[in-house]
């Protein structure tokens, strides 16, 4: 960044390893260096009312956190690690323009206010490399399938070894049907409208031409059924399992194609009341679904299969090595005060660094 405060747009691929959260501010009501479950907001008061208890964190390195515990409760600590998001900012130095520039770390947590919810930055990450990979959406069709999991049998697949089984089922059933073809897969782990409700299913879109025919003959379908409840009967050992429901539709058209990939790029603990997605609070979600949740850590929930390349998308800042040297971190309240001297704002930009605008 030069004096200005003006910097050039760089697109950020691995995080680097040396990476520190600062401690978080006081709880006010216990006076305890505490993350708040709560009310973890930047600028909020923090308290410790949280309905899972406080954990402290405070003064670990980051990846060093992720090494401590050992107790029956170390999901809490994942859990709140979403209260140190944006609160460290790495500086870079981008080798192509010759500027320092600043990107804030963030927890890619699915409960997270800024990373997690519709439209929130996993969200808006998947979505963009979903468009990135399908081209031109006004000259595609998708055919979508639905791979479904009788409730009997959802306890198969509530973990991450179990969701990467149903994803290679998935997988194995396209590539018979659809050899040589390029899809989109994306995982959902609850309903939408119950976050407690645990309903792993497979969504995936095969890619066509615009102009293909979107409907399959009935025979076909039962057939591609068929083949599902054979994959399901065969990991799980239910040999009399009968029903196992997949569900069909195709989208034609730019406007039902990108709503079609929005909808079915969005995170976990997104669901839909009144009309609006929200991410429901800790009040709401049980502590049983909170542990599967936390536990789905590194998870990826989505992935492109095709005959050239095949991509399973991370839910991380990415930051392109080549170009951009690592310099050290700052905290976001130390750039902030930074920003107040010389009489500037700070916003995050579309391609996540920081931007400093002088205040007129």
């Amino acid at each position: 960044m030069n004096e200005h405060g003006e910097r050039g747009l760089g697109r950020v691929s691995a995080l680097p390893c040396s990476l520190s959260f600062v401690s978080p501010s006081k709880c006010l009501p216990c006076d305890q260096e505490s993350w708040c479950l709560v009310k973890r907001n930047e600028g909020a008061v923090r308290d410790c009312g949280g309905p899972f208890g406080v954990v402290q964190a405070v003064g670990l390195p980051y990846l060093e956190s992720y090494g401590q515990g050992g107790g029956v409760d170390d999901w809490k600590v994942e859990w709140n690690r979403s209260g140190a998001c944006r609160r460290t900012v790495m500086r870079l130095w981008d080798q192509v323009d010759g500027l320092e520039k600043y990107h804030p770390v963030h927890c890619y947590k699915p409960w997270c206010p800024t990373c997690g919810g519709f439209k929130g930055k996993i969200h808006n990450k998947r979505f963009s490399r979903a468009l990135d990979y399908i081209g031109d959406a006004d000259n595609v069709m998708l055919r979508q399938f639905v791979f479904t999991v009788p409730p009997e049998i959802r306890s198969f697949f509530e973990d991450t070894k179990g969701c990467n089984a149903l994803f290679n089922m998935a997988k194995r059933v396209i590539k018979k049907y659809f050899d040589g073809k390029s899809s989109l897969a994306y995982l959902h782990y609850h309903g939408d409208k119950d976050v407690n409700e645990l309903h792993p299913h497979i969504n995936v879109h095969v890619i066509e031409p615009k102009y293909s025919i979107g409907l399959l003959s009935a025979d076909r379908l039962d057939a591609i059924k068929e083949t599902w409840l054979k994959a399901l009967r065969h990991y799980t050992g239910q040999k009399g399992m009968t029903i196992a429901d997949l569900y069909y539709s195709f989208r034609q058209g730019k406007g039902k194609v990108i709503h079609a990939i929005r909808y079915m790029s969005k995170p976990m603990m997104t669901i839909k009341r009144d009309g609006n997605w929200i991410v429901p609070d800790e009040f709401e979600l049980g502590e049983e679904m909170a542990k599967k949740i936390v536990a789905m850590k590194g998870f990826k929930f989505l992935r492109m299969w095709g005959p050239k390349r095949e991509i399973e998308i991370e839910d991380c800042d990415e930051i392109d090595s080549s170009r951009y040297v690592f310099l050290g971190t700052v905290t976001m309240e130390e750039l902030q005060d930074d920003a107040i001297k010389r009489r500037c704002r700070i916003k995050e930009g579309s391609d996540g660094f920081l931007e400093f605008e002088k205040i007129v």
